[in-house]
């Protein structure tokens, strides 16, 4: 419930329910992520790095899901050192190889051409079978093309 306020047009109730309930279970550590996007939408990167220490503090190491946030801040914010370390430390916790790293990657890629990234982003769609998974992957590869300037294919990403 209270990740849903988040994305139901009460971020503010949402927020603190999820402060609520990380104090009365300090165990739901995975709620510092929602934590983290809150702030990081509003512009609070100072804010969003504090939840991401205490994610990094709680789980005692560095987790995927924790590293693409912090992937995805930078590039909303245009902090391409940020990105440029988060993608470092992303590629170095992920599987060797892994589609979302690989994929990732191509935030910082300056040669990237629309085809290609639309093509990558059709061959990561095709392997993918979580629906989650697959949703995940085309937000990011909405944000990849938007970053870009690539708007059509981020909205096409967005449709399906």
């Amino acid at each position: 419930m209270c990740s849903s306020d988040l994305s139901s047009g009460r971020p503010e109730d949402g927020a603190r329910h999820l402060e609520l309930a990380l104090e009365l279970d300090p165990t739901l550590v995975n709620v510092l992520l929602d934590l983290v996007r809150y702030r990081a939408l509003r512009g609070d990167l100072d804010g969003c790095a504090r939840e991401l220490a205490r994610f990094f503090a709680a789980t005692r190491r560095s987790d995927v899901p924790g590293l693409l946030v912090e992937v995805r801040a930078a590039a909303w914010y245009g902090k391409r050192e940020a990105l440029e370390q988060g993608l470092a430390k992303l590629n170095e916790t992920a599987s060797f190889g892994s589609v979302l790293g690989r994929f990732a990657n191509l935030w910082v890629d300056d040669a990237l051409t629309a085809e290609r990234l639309s093509a990558t982003i059709d061959a990561v769609c095709e392997t993918v079978r979580n629906p989650r998974f697959r949703s995940l992957v085309l937000q990011v590869g909405a944000e990849i093309a938007g970053h870009h300037g690539f708007d059509e294919i981020a909205l096409r990403c967005m449709s399906e």
